[in-house]
Formats: structure tokens, C-alpha cells, sequence
């Protein structure tokens, strides 16, 4: 059917207007050239409304469209949600609510409000279940059960986590300040798994953190042009996976300032290290990367239950940009070498103003 998707920075008078001679004459237009056509049957499927949760725009329309009523609600990783926000849709969907999840938090709204009511019904499903899922997703979910009991609770059978064997907790969310005393990017190269470029910014001894892209099945080129689109600033330095030497010298002939993270001399576990030793906050719009932290866990010994001085391999592909960011950075003595403030400054969009607030 022909339909209008309303936009919100016109008026009442305008969005009527529209309604009507697109939703409606055009409707009308359309069955009656079926008809002339000799088309028998015509199937009716009711409007559908889709807010993402990647970019600002999104985040912006979320808070002002909450208020709009339907008849289904389908909330896609509940437990990215705020209770309140939740109730505010909730209570203005007039028949059913649907909501799906990961049980990645030990203690959640979810299952302290929404579990135990009467009239909920309660179904569990895995990657398993899903017969269109990759082949690659369910073998690496597949390894956790001899890597992780935890996560392969999580993700492999879909019972509650259990919040133990944390490498992170020393974060929190927090707007990107306008000024920094010193920038960079972090670059972990993918396909298959996500091609990640993370925006880190220095101040004394707190790191802010900002998503700037996180896709899968990205060639070279894909990710140089989805640089360009993003606007990544080619006089910030960009510290990458020194593991993608040629990778790294084709960014480089783009006009980027692109170097391979000091991997002989800085291990995995050294980057984690310094990482603790600061404040890191990351932006509300960092979706996968707080998924990630919120999950980043050390291994630990199936025998003896000793916790080992590594991670797991599991969903790491944004905690790798942000230690190659940051890794070379940090003293003996906790403080981060600058030489100067840089004169580039960070401003966020105007839309993310509310969430800035």
C-alpha cells in the first residue's frame, strides 16, 4: 500500500495533509490500477515503526516518539533499555508486548519486573534454535564452552550471567568532552568479525571513548571510504592492528595518519593494565563497545578454577581499538606523556544534546 512515515519537524497541518493524499488517494490510485491490471488479490499488512539504535537521530526520536501509541511493541535487547523508558512505551501499546534479550547482567529491571508477572509468558531460544544463523557465530559461541563457563551460560544456553572474572569495572557512561589534552583513533581490522574505529580522547587520567564504526565484511577499500564518510580526521594519529601491515600502508597512501600498534614491546595483558590504572568513560551511543566491556572477562583454568593473566577471545574487537589507542601512552607514574594540547576539539552532534545534559 502507499504510505507516508511521519516526519516530525512538520506541523500537524502538514502531516494531515500528507496522510491523506498519500496513505489514502495514493491507496486508492494503487487498488484501482490492480484492478485494471486484473490483479484478484490484494493482501492488507498494517503499519510497522523501526527505531534503530545506532546514531543520533535515532536516540533523538526514541525520547520524542515513546509517547506515540500501537498495537505491538517489539523491543529488541531489552536489557539495553532503561526501565522508564520501557514503562513509557509500554503503557501506550494497547494489545502485546514482545521484548527479547541477552542474560548477560547479573541483576537487570528484566527480571525483577517483567519476569515475575502474571501475565508473562516466558520462552527461551539460543543461536542454536536459529536456523539462519551463521556457521562461523555458532562454532566460536561453540568454543566457549571449554573457555568460559560463564559466557557460554550466556550465549550458548541462554541462562542468567553471573558477574565474576570482570577485567573492567572501572568505567561509566559519560558525553564526550568538548576538549581533551590529547586525541586519537584505535583501528582493529575484521570481516568476518567487525572492522572497529573507536575516537579516544585524553584528559589527565580519564579516558573518553566515542564509537565511530563497528561492521562486519568490510574490505580495505570499504573501510577507507567509510572513513572518509565519517570524516576522520587524517592529522589525528590512528594506532591500528600491526598484525595488517599492508592494510595499514594503503590507509596511510588515503591521507591518513595510520602506524601500527607496538605489539613487541606491549602485550595484551600490559594494554589491559594500563587501561585500569585510568577512569574510562564511553558514550551512550557506543552500543557494541559497552556490550563488550560489560562482558570482557579473564579466562580461567577448568581444572583448578585460577584466573590467568588472559582474556577471553570472545566479542574483543572493540577492547583491542581501545588499547591500541591508548597503550603507549601511559608512565611509570600514572600519568599520560603529553607534550601539548592538541588543537583539534571534539564536538558531538547537536542532536545528542538532551543526553549531554
Amino acid at each position: 500500500l502507499a504510505s507516508y512515515a511521519q516526519n516530525e519537524d512538520k506541523n500537524v497541518s502538514e502531516h494531515e495533509e500528507l496522510h491523506w493524499s498519500i496513505t489514502v488517494t495514493g491507496t486508492q490510485a494503487l487498488l484501482a490500477e490492480a484492478a485494471r491490471k486484473g490483479v484478484k488479490r490484494f493482501i492488507f499488512l498494517s503499519t510497522v515503526k523501526v527505531m534503530g539504535e545506532g546514531g543520533a537521530t535515532c536516540l533523538d526520536e526514541f525520547k520524542r516518539v515513546r509517547g506515540r501509541k500501537r498495537d505491538i511493541l517489539w523491543c529488541n535487547e531489552t536489557n539495553e533499555l532503561e526501565y522508564d523508558d520501557f514503562f513509557q512505551l509500554n503503557i501506550r501499546t494497547a494489545e502485546e508486548v514482545y521484548c527479547d534479550y541477552n542474560p548477560s547482567d547479573e541483576y537487570h529491571w528484566i527480571y525483577e519486573k517483567i519476569l515475575p508477572r502474571k501475565d508473562c509468558q516466558f520462552r527461551k531460544f539460543t543461536i542454536f534454535d536459529n536456523p539462519y544463523a551463521p556457521e562461523g557465530i555458532k562454532s566460536e559461541i561453540l568454543a566457549l564452552k571449554d573457555q568460559d563457563e560463564n559466557l557460554w551460560k550466556i550465549y550458548g544456553l541462554g541462562e542468567r550471567g553471573q558477574a565474576k572474572d570482570l577485567i573492567f569495572t572501572n568505567w561509566d557512561i559519560q558525553p564526550f568532552p568538548r576538549v581533551c589534552n590529547y586525541y586519537r583513533y584505535g583501528l582493529d581490522f575484521g570481516y568476518n568479525h567487525p572492522s572497529v574505529i573507536l575516537f579516544v580522547g585524553v584528559k589527565e587520567k580519564d579516558i573518553y571513548v566515542d564509537e565511530i564504526l563497528y561492521q562486519t565484511h568490510l574490505t580495505n577499500q570499504d573501510l577507507i571510504n567509510k572513513m572518509l564518510s565519517e570524516n576522520i580526521e587524517k592529522n589525528v594519529l590512528i594506532r591500528a592492528d600491526s598484525a595488517e601491515p599492508d592494510r595499514i600502508k594503503e590507509i596511510s597512501y588515503a591521507g591518513f595518519a595510520v602506524e601500527g600498534a607496538k605489539k613487541s614491546s606491549y602485550s595484551v595483558k600490559d594494554g589491559i593494565d594500563t587501561l585500569k590504572r585510568c577512569q574510562i568513560h564511553i558514550t551512550a551511543g557506543s552500543i557494541n563497545v559497552l556490550k563488550e566491556i560489560k562482558n570482557y572477562r579473564w579466562k580461567k583454568d577448568k581444572k583448578t578454577s585460577r584466573i590467568l593473566d588472559e582474556p577471553i577471545p570472545f566479542r574483543d574487537d572493540g577492547m583491542d581499538a581501545m588499547r591500541y589507542a591508548v597503550g603507549d601512552l601511559l608512565l611509570d607514574n600514572g600519568l599520560f606523556q603529553i607534550k601539548a594540547v592538541q588543537k583539534f576539539s571534539y564536538k558531538p552532534e547537536p542532536e545528542l544534546d538532551w543526553m549531554l545534559a
